[in-house]
């Protein structure tokens, strides 16, 4: 990776055991700070993997289906008697974000039903586009479900077993990077915390490499959620090749994310013993994202060759 230029850090598993966990380039380049497997970098839209758990979560305890529809929850929305949340975790239902204006002193929690309110029918439902809305009104029916602010769940639900950090507390972290336009500029990117506070749900936490593997590995093991639940998450729906925050295989998963310059890639087993984890803090032309499914094809390929 050093004559790639990566920035970030790196975990590989195979077999269930370590073959790589090392940082890569500076969390800080004024300040001489190295990446190290400690470092903290934002999970962008592989949060909705996390939002996706607590809605089975729901659908585990019975108080919410994959079939139950909008309506129960918000009536006004387009076509709510046949949108649900299945379409939703598949991001088929057709819903995109409108252009409309939130005032901007709205933030995290509060965002979350104007996010839903402007949400549009822009295509056919069951058509997939990718669009963050779907998790916007996913986080509305948790609060709604449950009781509790999407921020509370999280933190009930994650909290005690797994290190995500909260964009509000991140800048005071220990091992905080700071993200990059490019992989020679010194200086920082930066974020904007209101645009950070507007993805609730969606993309707006912090994780080190060993911390979202153990969370995918305990999530596809059995260890969060039941494995008919675990196999209901992962699989496609209708045309849509997204599910639950990845993009399913039949023998793994793999999720992507970007927001800030940040750039975050995993793709895991499905018996979750075999991972690459890549967690960038500046961008490279085309994506990371192919290194680390080159990383895992010639990972898996000779797992395959030894045991044969």
């Amino acid at each position: 990776m050093k004559e790639a230029h990566f920035s970030g850090s790196i975990l590989v598993i195979s077999k269930n055991r370590i073959l790589l966990n090392h940082g890569y380039g500076y969390a800080d380049r004024q300040k001489g700070i190295a990446n190290t497997p400690r470092s903290l970098f934002g999970l962008a839209s592989i949060q909705k993997s996390l939002t996706a758990l607590m809605i089975f979560q729901q659908i585990k305890t019975g108080k919410i289906s994959l079939d139950t529809t909008l309506d129960h929850y918000y009536p006004l929305l387009p076509d709510a008697k046949q949108i649900t949340i299945h379409h939703l975790l598949t991001m088929s239902s057709g819903l995109l974000s409108s252009n409309r204006a939130i005032p901007r002193q709205v933030s995290d929690d509060d965002y979350i039903l104007p996010a839903i309110e402007g949400a549009e029918q822009k295509y056919p439902l069951g058509s997939w586009h990718y669009s963050p809305v779907n998790y916007k009104i996913l986080a509305g029916i948790l609060q709604t479900v449950t009781g509790k602010t999407y921020s509370e769940n999280f933190d009930q639900t994650f909290g005690k077993k797994f290190a995500f950090v909260s964009y509000k507390k991140f800048s005071s972290e220990r091992y905080r990077t700071l993200s990059y336009y490019d992989l020679s500029e010194r200086k920082p990117a930066g974020y904007d915390t209101k645009i950070m506070s507007n993805e609730i749900a969606t993309g707006n936490v912090f994780t080190t490499c060993s911390n979202l593997y153990l969370y995918f590995r305990d999530l596809l093991t059995g260890g969060l959620l039941p494995p008919e639940l675990v196999d209901q998450m992962f699989s496609t729906f209708g045309r849509s090749p997204y599910s639950c925050g990845v993009y399913p295989n039949r023998d793994y998963v793999r999720a992507h994310g970007y927001i800030f310059k940040y750039e975050p890639s995993i793709i895991i087993s499905r018996n979750g013993q075999d991972a690459v984890i890549m967690l960038a803090n500046a961008p490279v032309k085309g994506s990371w994202q192919r290194y680390a499914q080159e990383f895992y094809r010639e990972l898996t390929f000779t797992n395959k060759i030894v045991k044969q």
